[in-house]
């Protein structure tokens, strides 16, 4: 099975911190890719932030290299 995991935001180190946290959960039959977009945001902040994440993120989406059949959209505030 492949998991794309995709950070909204473009701060990296946020991203290697979700695949660290995702690697510990996962399956050996599980192929994982973790990305952040390149453009985009540092941190969602309000509504205006959400949006341009919206869109990078959903250009990542496009740009896989595998079907998407769903997501899951998750944000706790807890964890900035």
């Amino acid at each position: 099975m492949k998991l794309m995991v995709i950070n909204p935001n473009t701060t990296s180190s946020m991203t290697q911190q979700m695949a660290e946290s995702c690697k510990r959960l996962i399956g050996p039959d599980v192929q994982l890719s973790v990305v952040n977009p390149t453009e985009g945001v540092a941190s969602i902040q309000g509504r205006a932030d959400g949006i341009a994440a919206a869109y990078y993120t959903l250009r990542l989406i496009e740009k896989a290299d595998y079907v998407v059949p769903g997501y899951i959209q998750h944000h706790d505030a807890q964890c900035q």
